[in-house]
C-alpha cells in the first residue's frame, strides 16, 4: 500500500526490511553453466529487501556469498563442532580450537 500524502517525487530514505542467504549448493555443476551464475553456485548469494519509509517503494540488492564474517562462522562451527581444520594454498593445515586454560590443581598450594 502507497502513502498517498507523500511528495510526488520521493527523496526515498530506504531502510532494510529483509535479508535473507542462500548458501552454496553442494549438487554437481552441469557443464556450460555461465560464469555468473557459476560464481552464485558456488558461493551463494545474500539478498537484501529495503523499503522506503516516505513512499513504501521497495527495492533489492543481491550480493555474491555470505555479508558474515568468515572468522565469526569459523568460531561457531568450532563451539558447535570442535577443533576445525582450515588449509591455505601452500598446503599447510591449521587447527582452530576453542582455548581453555590450564586447570590447576586446587589441592596445590602456593609457593613462597
Amino acid at each position: 500500500m502507497y502513502n498517498v500524502d507523500a511528495p510526488l517525487a520521493c527523496t526515498h530514505e530506504f531502510m532494510l526490511i529483509a535479508k535473507a542467504y542462500a548458501p552454496p549448493s553442494l549438487r554437481p555443476i552441469p557443464e556450460g553453466i555461465a560464469p555468473e551464475l557459476l560464481e552464485r553456485i558456488l558461493l551463494g548469494v545474500t539478498t537484501y529487501l529495503f523499503e522506503c519509509q516516505t513512499c513504501h517503494a521497495h527495492r533489492h540488492e543481491m550480493i555474491v556469498g555470505s555479508d558474515r564474517d568468515t572468522l565469526e562462522e569459523l568460531m561457531e562451527r568450532t563451539l558447535q563442532f570442535g577443533p576445525q581444520h582450515v588449509k591455505n594454498a601452500q598446503g599447510e593445515i591449521f587447527v582452530v580450537s576453542k582455548y581453555l586454560p590450564p586447570v590447576k590443581n586446587p589441592l596445590e598450594l602456593p609457593m613462597r
